[in-house]
């Protein structure tokens, strides 16, 4: 079983490491940013908890421990923003920050364990078989941090069942749906793991497993549905912002003329400008090439 536990953990860092590569080549906007964000903070909390998994004294384990939280205290944030950009929703400066000083001081608090009881309480260290299990009580700080964690969750999935049921194109609708997907499943085993619903929780932390599987979804978004694809995006974006308007182009090579007439009450377009002057209208501009 133990050793079943680290190839997985194995491939879910050659994965995670994969997605991470995959997302820096098409790295061009905040939200490639933000996806790689999260991609590193799974990368950085698989190779901690390994390094836990192969831990046989307290020190190494705490060492390892604090590895893992360097990548895990920002899985969840790292994710909202990606969710919420990837939806168009723009968040106000103060509040990312605000949010991000929140983990900067839960994870000095996880640096200090077990000098202070604000994360872990009544520590101890003990190995069932080959398995390293750190036994503790939760402390104030790990609340708010697992608080933090389930309204990053609603909030993100609210917002994206939302933008799923006003959003008209099917494709951007099945990378929407995807993302979901990852993020249930993700949340799933965090439930599962916080509550110890199956006696493997004693001994293997589940969320590692969910974050694995929770990659190879975010995957295929990615390679199926073009989630890193920045002109589908754009493409989308305006589509949708603009359906209940006119979008107008001319082709490359500027055989078609496009001339944008206007009046008190709007706009229109036409291939020559006479064509709308009994409308009223008068010629705005001429669209170049």
């Amino acid at each position: 079983m133990y050793q079943t536990i680290i190839i997985i953990q194995y491939i879910s860092i050659v994965a995670l490491f994969t997605e991470s590569w995959i997302v820096f080549r098409k790295l061009s906007s905040k939200l490639h940013a933000y996806l790689l964000f999260s991609c590193v903070s799974n990368l950085i909390n698989n190779i901690g908890y390994l390094f836990e998994l192969k831990a046989k004294t307290e020190e190494t384990y705490i060492a390892a421990l604090q590895m893992s939280y360097a990548g895990r205290v920002w899985i969840a944030f790292a994710l909202f923003l990606f969710c919420m950009e990837l939806c168009g929703i723009k968040l106000k400066t103060p509040l990312k920050i605000g949010l991000a000083l929140c983990h900067v001081f839960i994870y000095v608090v996880v640096l200090t364990v077990p000098n202070n009881e604000l994360y872990y309480r009544n520590i101890r260290f003990e190995m069932n078989g080959d398995f390293p299990n750190l036994i503790f009580d939760s402390g104030i700080v790990h609340y708010m941090f697992t608080i933090m964690l389930i309204l990053y969750i609603v909030v993100g999935l609210i917002i994206l069942f939302l933008t799923v049921r006003r959003e008209r194109d099917k494709t951007a609708k099945k990378r929407l749906l995807t993302v979901i997907n990852a993020m249930i499943t993700e949340s799933a085993f965090v439930i599962i793991q916080r509550f110890r619903f199956f006696d493997i929780c004693e001994d293997y932390d589940l969320t590692m497993l969910g974050f694995a599987l929770g990659t190879v979804i975010m995957l295929l978004a990615i390679f199926r549905y073009k989630l890193l694809e920045t002109q589908q995006l754009a493409k989308d974006f305006i589509t949708q912002k603009l359906s209940d308007g006119i979008i107008a182009a001319r082709d490359a090579d500027g055989r078609l003329p496009i001339i944008i007439g206007k009046r008190e009450d709007g706009f229109c377009c036409a291939f020559e400008s006479f064509s709308f002057q009994k409308l009223g209208c008068e010629t705005y501009r001429e669209l170049l090439p």
